[in-house]
């Protein structure tokens, strides 16, 4: 009913809690994790089904065959790996690579020290940041700035969106898209050669 706080690692099958996780460990679970409040893991988050909670953070990686949906924000210092959705009300930070096979929705920003890889559509409602590449088999929208330090690549017969959320006349300043090269069907938002 309230808070569930682990000096070490947590494993269960399924762990519900009305308030919050904390754990100075990994948590496994083969079922459900959910949380009317924050998760927070030491090391690792493995869920063999969906994880629900207000807020999530983890020191290692993030691993879920199901869908992750977090009202707030994420933070994983390294990898990502979703095998469902992925949404965030607030934003997404990515230590390493950004990996969701469903789709991946984030309220405010995505920020990633990798690659992102999406097998669905990629959006968020403020701007994209990856030091790799940005794929996705998908559209990619973002509300405002699109930046990669890689390529940015949206599948065959999709667009790449940025300034969805600015007026046209302002994206020079807040819609800009850089990557390695001009993405193949850069639709909206200020591409500089």
């Amino acid at each position: 009913g309230r808070s569930l706080q682990a000096g070490g690692g947590i494993r269960a099958g399924k762990l519900e809690v009305g308030e919050d996780i904390q754990s100075g460990g990994a948590i496994f679970c083969d079922e459900l994790l959910k949380a009317g409040g924050q998760i927070k893991a030491a090391w690792s988050v493995e869920v063999q089904g969906d994880i629900r909670a207000e807020e999530l953070r983890t020191g290692w990686e993030l691993c879920c065959t199901g869908d992750v949906d977090i009202k707030s924000s994420a933070q994983i210092d390294r990898e990502i790996d979703v095998q469902g959705a992925m949404r965030c009300g607030k934003g997404l930070r990515a230590g390493g690579t950004i990996a969701v096979q469903g789709l991946l929705d984030v309220g405010h920003g995505i920020a990633c020290n990798d690659h992102i890889e999406c097998g669905n559509h990629i959006q968020a409602g403020w701007g994209i940041k990856a030091l790799g590449d940005i794929r996705a088999a998908c559209s990619i929208r973002s509300g405002e700035t699109l930046q990669a330090d890689g390529e940015i690549a949206a599948g065959e017969g999709y667009g790449v969106f940025a300034g969805m959320n600015v007026q046209m006349q302002a994206w020079p300043d807040c819609a800009w898209v850089r990557a390695l090269k001009k993405p193949s069907g850069l639709v909206s938002g200020f591409w500089e050669e």
